[in-house]
């Protein structure tokens, strides 16, 4: 007959060190969703601004001409800088960013897409709209005017990305923002 010994550690973890680690994780969660919104804006952003630059046809100036719709009448994406960004009409307000914390226990950042607050530059449905820019067409999506960007496809890929490797995008600054405050017990 063997005798056996059986050694064994417990652990206990204090009140006070969960209610740490708690807060730790949620400072944590909530830097990635609220950095996260505006990383996807910003290139939500950029990918606008490259839809623009690949099919522009002229200036404000051109819509006073009688012929400008009897010549071009498709819809034509115009970026009013001087408006500001967010504040122009059409495309630029195809997009709004979120942040959510219900509970303190899901946090969620991004951005909808949608043609909710779009004027109608277009003189056409801003749904219509919406739909021919984030499939990639410039002007009603009949008329097959592609050009390179795929709006919906490459926001869509790069969400995708930062999903992937969200540690390499937000690990170490998350930590850092999470380590700033104060805490009964971790000291940071």
């Amino acid at each position: 007959m063997k005798d056996k010994i059986k050694l064994s550690f417990s652990a206990i973890i204090s009140e006070g060190l969960m209610e740490d680690l708690n807060k730790y994780g949620q400072r944590v969660c909530q830097y990635i969703a609220s950095t996260g919104r505006d990383v996807l804006a910003a290139r939500y952003e950029n990918i606008i601004d490259r839809f623009y630059r690949e099919y522009t046809r002229g200036d404000d100036s051109r819509h006073q001409e009688d012929d400008f719709y009897e010549t071009f009448p498709y819809p034509l994406y115009i970026r009013h800088h001087d408006r500001g960004l967010n504040l122009s009409p059409g495309l630029n307000l195809t997009f709004r960013k979120y942040y959510r914390n219900p509970h303190n226990t899901i946090y969620r950042g991004g951005i909808i897409i949608d043609s909710e607050k779009m004027y109608n530059d277009y003189h056409a449905d801003n749904d219509v709209v919406l739909k021919s820019f984030l499939d990639g067409y410039h002007g009603p999506e009949f008329m097959g005017i592609h050009k390179g960007t795929f709006p919906l496809k490459e926001i869509l890929e790069f969400r995708d990305i930062i999903r992937e490797n969200i540690n390499e995008y937000f690990g170490a600054a998350a930590n850092r923002y999470a380590a700033s405050f104060s805490y009964k017990i971790l000291r940071t």
